[in-house]
């Protein structure tokens, strides 16, 4: 019996800015997969992207902004059905210009915020994977300064 499962991958921005916050998206109510969840922005790569074309897209189209990709620092796996395993890698980033107007993709996000560390805890979900990766990205944020 063949029992192979689908592999997705999904790349993901801690974008942050120069007051050590970063940008938290809440998922528009129509989405079928985590509805109205606070998340990172990014989304699926597409055939033949890498991982820094797929996030600069992703960001681009979701956003309307350009960024800066820093490092990778925290890889999530996690099941999008019960077929399909998927990945998720997290890389910092910073917007190329502060300045620049965010236009979010309303099919996408309803709603967005900067957040802190003080405060994230308030709006992710503790039990979801990339709460671990918003602790770790904080962590190495203060060990920056």
């Amino acid at each position: 019996m063949n029992n192979m499962k689908k592999r997705k991958k999904f790349v993901v921005a801690f974008i942050y800015n120069e007051k050590h916050e970063f940008f938290a998206a809440q998922r528009s109510p129509n989405k079928s997969f985590l509805p109205n969840k606070w998340e990172l922005v990014g989304g699926r790569l597409e055939p033949g992207e890498n991982e820094l074309e797929g996030l600069k897209r992703e960001i681009n189209e979701e956003l309307g902004i350009d960024i800066i990709i820093e490092e990778r620092f925290f890889e999530l796996p996690f099941k999008l059905d019960k077929n399909t395993d998927a990945i998720e890698a997290v890389y910092f980033a910073k917007m190329k210009d502060p300045n620049q107007e965010i236009k979010i993709l309303e099919d996408e996000i309803q709603d967005y915020k900067w957040m802190s560390e003080n405060e994230f805890a308030d709006y992710y979900d503790k039990d979801l994977p990339e709460f671990q990766a918003i602790e770790k990205g904080f962590k190495i944020l203060s060990d920056k300064k």
